[in-house]
């Protein structure tokens, strides 16, 4: 039988860069040293809600990210763990 993506994740145990990213929002994480950045795109033309919880900052409003918010039809953010 076909996998899905969900599916095929945890038959090989892989966990989420994020949680609460929908699929229409494409997630990356580069890291440089012991810091990690993450870029979020939202694909779709409409509103999208992630809820990626508590612990990053938003590079591009310079503070600390709600633990969850909307980004806007073909938005980004650019997020910080701290």
């Amino acid at each position: 039988p076909e996998l899905g993506g969900e599916e095929l994740g945890r038959a090989h145990h892989l966990q989420p860069l994020l949680p609460g990213i929908p699929d229409e929002v494409e997630l990356t994480r580069r890291t440089k040293g012991a810091t990690q950045y993450y870029f979020l795109l939202n694909h779709k033309n409409e509103r999208v809600t992630v809820n990626p919880g508590p612990g990053l900052y938003d590079l591009l409003e310079n503070r600390d990210a709600p633990a969850g918010f909307t980004l806007p039809p073909f938005e980004y953010k650019v997020l910080r763990k701290r």
